[in-house]
């Protein structure tokens, strides 16, 4: 860690704001907390301006690839909600709420999917404070905590 990087760290720490950090596996491994049937995850990207979901649907027996690609919409308390904007190859109502509709997990309203992460383990130890923004850095996503 620079000098640079404390000087900010201690910047945001007097202003109240705190900054917390999910990579691609911690994303990954959310979506793996519950077993979905038929559904299998196999690999969560953060890209430039879009969180990427890899994996496998069945149906009627035959394997079906997929990808998801999500934007950061916005936040709400201790939620971070991302626009569905392309699902490949099928873009059926029954494999986003089946892949999204995991409460307390994760959420899904229209192409509105929310990750509800005060089920993180890490953030439990937090007890105050909401998120107020979002942003993608280096294959990681950095939520803001207002505190």
């Amino acid at each position: 860690m620079d000098l640079s990087t404390i000087k900010e760290k201690v910047k945001e720490g007097a202003q109240g704001k705190m900054t917390i950090t999910l990579t691609e596996e911690m994303l990954l491994k959310l979506m793996n907390v519950k077993k979905i049937d038929n559904v299998k995850i196999t690999n969560v990207t953060v890209e430039k301006r879009k969180l990427r979901i890899d994996g496998t649907v069945t149906k009627m027996h035959i394997p079906i690839h997929f990808n998801v690609q999500l934007r950061p919409a916005y936040t709400i308390d201790r939620s971070i909600f991302f626009k569905i904007k392309k699902i490949c190859p099928i873009n059926g109502k029954w494999l986003r709420k089946k892949i999204f509709h995991q409460p307390p997990m994760m959420t899904m309203k229209g192409k509105v999917v929310g990750f509800h992460l005060d089920s993180v383990k890490q953030l439990q130890y937090i007890p105050v404070g909401q998120f107020d923004s979002y942003y993608f850095e280096n294959r990681k996503v950095h939520i803001k905590l207002k505190l």
